[in-house]
């Protein structure tokens, strides 16, 4: 960006995008900017190591740690340092809806990442914010170039924000936006979904597998890579809970063994109840075991779904009466036809269907969301058709 041949800020980027420095000259100043990662060095100092909640920025021979608060936005409005047991205001932001910061009597300006924790430039009077793809201007609530991803918001500017909705919506990276309250309803949605499968490999694990007590991860469509993560949670747990069942059922038969000539026999009387926790415990660890071994869970002992390990419906084996095309999805979503000596006849071993996932991108530059069908002899994908792929 120049504003004449001695008043210019360049930057650099590596082959991925990501930015490497900033180079400021003012006349006959010049500065340089490094970005490492969360690290960025002023010059050759370092200026400060940003984590999440905050950052620590150098003070003689040790750090000062300074946190930010944010709101639902991602918007910086209080950072404060501890001196001692006390809360010390640094720096105090407000903003109008697209990103203009109030005026009036706030506290500091050293932190640079404030609108949706996006970088701040001034350098030269620029006044923008980077937001990786491109540069926005809060001050008219529009971007200074065009959306990287224009095709996929054709009724909207190439420059607009957030579909003019700054309260709800933020910008990702300057490549589209994202819906905060979506977000939020889809997170909960997933934790549900997440406990929800632990619970179920619990009761599962409890009845060894009875038929129909264990559910299939991908009746949950989107959320079905939750699913299956709270079914091996609960595996891992219903070990657990075998073990202790195990444990004391064994300490228990102690027990009440030795306690027998004492009492004339009749601690004897709890034998049976004992003995019938310790194979219930017993049962309850060993299908966990056996679901966490085989498939039905994310950890197994051989990954390759595509070698015979991908299930269908009944348990995600290939059903024995299916012919034809047929799906056998695996633990993250993909429909898998790898060589299997149990599939049954006229099975087609070289497609595969991706139901959930990024979408793929064929040579030809077409972008294709999933569920998509790997098309036979080709890197390239098509749209997959409900009923005949999946």
């Amino acid at each position: 960006m120049a504003f004449g041949a001695t008043n210019y800020v360049e930057y650099t980027y590596d082959a991925n995008g990501v930015k490497w420095k900033k180079k400021t000259l003012n006349g006959a100043v010049t500065t340089e900017k490094f970005y490492l990662g969360d690290i960025e060095y002023n010059g050759t100092n370092l200026e400060a190591i940003y984590h999440t909640d905050g950052r620590a920025i150098p003070s003689g021979s040790t750090y000062e740690y300074q946190y930010t608060i944010k709101d639902h936005l991602g918007n910086s409005r209080v950072m404060f340092k501890m001196v001692g047991s006390t809360a010390t205001l640094i720096q105090e932001n407000h903003y109008y809806p697209f990103g203009m910061e109030m005026e009036g009597s706030f506290t500091g300006s050293t932190n640079k990442y404030r609108y949706n924790g996006k970088e701040w430039n001034d350098d030269l009077g620029l006044n923008l914010y980077d937001y990786g793809a491109r540069f926005y201007d809060p001050s008219v609530g529009r971007f200074t170039s065009i959306d990287p991803k224009v095709e996929d918001y054709l009724a909207w500017s190439p420059f607009n924000y957030t579909g003019n909705n700054p309260i709800r919506r933020v910008d990702i990276g300057g490549e589209g936006w994202g819906d905060i309250v979506k977000g939020a309803k889809k997170l909960a949605a997933k934790g549900a979904v997440y406990v929800a499968g632990a619970a179920n490999a619990i009761a599962s694990n409890m009845t060894g597998n009875f038929p129909g007590t264990r559910g299939n991860p991908n009746d949950f469509g989107e959320f079905s890579g939750a699913a299956s993560a709270g079914q091996t949670t609960g595996d891992i747990i219903s070990v657990g809970i075998g073990a202790i069942e195990m444990v004391a059922a064994a300490v228990g038969l102690v027990s009440e063994g030795a306690a027998a000539p004492l009492t004339g026999g009749a601690t004897a009387l709890a034998v049976p109840a004992t003995a019938a926790l310790g194979a219930h415990g017993t049962l309850t660890a060993a299908t966990a075991i056996n679901n966490l071994l085989s498939g039905d869970g994310v950890v197994q002992a051989n990954d390759n779904q595509g070698s015979g390990t991908g299930r269908g419906s009944n348990s995600r084996k290939p059903d024995s009466d299916a012919k034809g095309n047929h799906s056998v999805y695996n633990d993250r979503g993909n429909t898998t036809y790898g060589q299997n000596d149990k599939n049954p006849s006229s099975f087609e071993e070289v497609k595969r269907t991706d139901i959930q996932g990024k979408a793929h991108t064929n040579k030809d530059g077409t972008k294709v969301e999933t569920p998509h069908t790997h098309v036979k002899g080709s890197k390239d994908v098509r749209r997959a058709v409900k009923g005949k792929d999946y």
